[in-house]
């Protein structure tokens, strides 16, 4: 479809040709950013728990270690502080609700796509969130261990809309 109606491909392909190439790649670095099919990301496997376990510990290296999430798209922005074993708290939460099926996941050396990628706490998008504080609860079966970054991560396009890098052990 373009400017709403039906069009074959090369109808589409002449229209686009006559734009500057500049807004060409725009459109697609937009379109690629939001909606479609995943096949390399596991499914996020949340359960929608927040709730950290009652005997989680404060042992690992990384408790305590705060990092900026960049700022790459969607206005996100953000402080995540590890706090214990279990849980993450991210003070002065942005991001603009616009993206699709958006949750942070962790990752190891800030790659977020494959096996050992794993969403972290609620699905984000479909409100805006302004200087909030969120608190992410590590799923079961994963420890930090497991990661060392997150990313405020587009599920449908393998989207990085800003991440933060806790460090090497």
């Amino acid at each position: 479809m373009f400017n709403g109606k039906v069009m074959n491909l090369n109808t589409v392909r002449a229209r686009l040709s006559s734009l500057p190439a500049s807004m060409v790649f725009a459109s697609m670095l937009a379109l690629s950013a939001c909606g479609g099919e995943n096949p390399l990301s596991p499914p996020p496997d949340t359960d929608g728990s927040n709730i950290p376990p009652e005997n989680c510990s404060a042992d690992h290296p990384f408790v305590g270690r705060s990092v900026q999430l960049s700022s790459l798209a969607h206005g996100v922005s953000g402080t995540v502080t590890v706090a214990d074993d279990c849980t993450l708290v991210v003070d002065n939460f942005n991001y603009d609700g616009g993206g699709p099926s958006v949750y942070f996941y962790g990752g190891q050396n800030t790659s977020y796509i494959g096996a050992d990628a794993f969403s972290i706490g609620p699905q984000l998008n479909g409100r805006s969130w302004q200087n909030e504080t969120l608190t992410l609860v590590i799923p079961e079966g994963k420890s930090l261990d497991d990661f060392d970054s997150v990313s405020v991560w587009c599920f449908d396009f393998n989207a990085n809309f800003g991440d933060a890098f806790f460090g090497n052990l």
